[in-house]
């Protein structure tokens, strides 16, 4: 994983594919400086490599009979690997910039694949559009600044259920954003870190957590 010190300027590697060797399969990931909605977006996909291979590894015998959701999706490396792993159903979404790049992974990794599909979503509105509900929620890289959060979680209300699993992942940057985060969610939500991981891709200061709906 050659891209983890990579210490090139922002556009300089946004100009180019990013590529991931995973269980025997090359997959190409397109990125597009264009299509960046924050700073946070310029990072590469750590935080989406472990959350996909964690959750491969965890549904790989049921996967044919689950449905997934990615929120923010950004590059959709989780959405893309549970995809080809043969999931029921994955919808993969995030704002409109991102769309076409998103899109484009989607097409060159799933070309042949009728159980994914990319929509525009942003936290807060009216999930109807997704045609929920799903059995797993996922989102990578989404704990960065404090002003989304309650979209983010009011997304989430309204998308799971009792027996959803919802999955976040996470690089550690500052712990006052990290308390205010969580501080939200668990108005809602339980939340218990996850420490198992797919190796070769556990990578140092990624975290990942698993929420389940309060009773109502």
């Amino acid at each position: 994983m050659a891209w983890a010190n990579d210490h090139r300027s922002v556009s300089a590697r946004f100009c180019e594919a990013y590529h991931l060797l995973f269980e025997g399969r090359n997959y190409v990931f397109a990125q597009d400086i264009n299509s960046l909605t924050t700073v946070y977006d310029a990072v590469r996909p750590r935080q989406s490599l472990v959350l996909g291979t964690y959750l491969v590894h965890r549904y790989r015998t049921k996967v044919v009979h689950k449905t997934f959701l990615e929120l923010g999706a950004g590059t959709g490396l989780p959405s893309v690997l549970l995809a080809t792993a043969g999931a029921a159903k994955v919808v993969v979404t995030d704002l409109g910039p991102v769309l076409s790049p998103l899109s484009q992974s989607v097409g060159q990794n799933c070309a042949s694949s009728i159980n994914i599909e990319v929509k525009e979503y942003a936290w807060g509105d009216d999930p109807q559009a997704l045609a929920g509900p799903f059995d797993v929620i996922m989102a990578s890289d989404v704990v960065y600044d404090f002003d989304y959060f309650p979209h983010f979680v009011r997304s989430l209300k309204a998308l799971a259920g009792p027996e959803t699993e919802v999955f976040v992942g996470f690089r550690q940057r500052y712990r006052d954003v990290e308390e205010w985060f969580f501080q939200e969610v668990r108005k809602d939500f339980e939340a218990w870190e996850v420490y198992e991981r797919y190796e070769p891709y556990s990578l140092p200061n990624i975290r990942l957590f698993e929420l389940r709906r309060l009773p109502i």
